[in-house]
């Protein structure tokens, strides 16, 4: 099977990183008072998010498929792990507490990513999550991922 591959949007993080510098350079710009100790770890919090930011738009994440697995790699992750079709019961989308909607997959019984830690991600809704911010909607994420995993589990 061909190698299939989805990025992050890059407009997704240039629009968090023009946000996170105007909370950094506004303040001085404005001429407000920057010896505030609250206002220096205010611009100090979103100075390390404008970075982060930064980080993933020079090293975009990405979802790669293939006729074995699956893998994400690129933004903060160090090293990318293969998760195997035959593993994965079924991808979908849901909305952990207190966050957006994401894709998400829970594992075969007998895989062998089923932890403890496994288990106790799965009260909140699924085995495991995918990062946002990809290129596509979660629904169309999940339902790629989905149609891939048919193809590859039936050669």
């Amino acid at each position: 099977m061909k190698t299939t591959v989805i990025t992050v949007s890059r407009i997704k993080y240039l629009l968090l990183l023009a946000m996170s510098l105007v909370f950094v350079v506004g303040p001085f710009a404005s001429g407000m008072d920057v010896d505030d100790v609250v206002l220096q770890l205010c611009t100090g919090l979103f100075g390390l998010c404008a970075a982060a930011f930064a980080w993933v738009i020079i090293h975009p994440m990405r979802l790669h498929m293939n006729g074995e697995g699956f893998r994400v790699e690129g933004g903060f992750v160090r090293r990318p792990k293969l998760v195997r079709w035959g593993e994965v019961d079924s991808f979908f989308v849901f909305q952990p507490p207190r966050s957006g909607r994401i894709v998400g997959y829970n594992f075969k019984p007998d895989s062998r990513h089923v932890t403890s830690m496994t288990k106790v991600n799965r009260a909140f809704g699924a085995d495991a999550g995918l990062p946002r911010g990809w290129s596509k909607s979660p629904d169309a994420v999940a339902a790629e991922l989905n149609a891939y995993r048919e193809r590859a589990t039936r050669s």
